[in-house]
């Protein structure tokens, strides 16, 4: 029993004290969005490259493994980069 008013009073405190903040509820959303789209690019995008690179392939071949992989990089970093933004703008909103 003892546990569970605990529990209550840290649940019912948490929400009180986001519910203080004034934080859009759409940015920490967008963020999430953002961090899918980083991990499914690495997972469908980074990995299989990186797999190819490490098995034998011609020059030509590691090339345009490399030139895929760097450009396929930018969408990890665009979404990174905006989620630093984010982060930024909430922290501003809280402070």
């Amino acid at each position: 029993r003892l546990l569970e008013e605990i529990n209550m009073g840290y649940l019912n405190n948490t929400v009180g004290v986001i519910q203080d903040y004034p934080v859009s509820r759409w940015l920490p959303f967008i963020g999430g969005v953002l961090l899918a789209i980083v991990l499914l690019s690495t997972i469908a995008l980074q990995v299989p490259r990186h797999a190819q690179l490490a098995t034998p392939l011609t020059q030509g071949e590691i090339d345009s493994v490399v030139r895929r992989l760097v450009v396929s990089n930018w969408v990890r970093t665009i979404g990174w980069s905006a989620r630093t933004v984010i982060a930024a703008v909430i922290i501003t909103q809280v402070a």
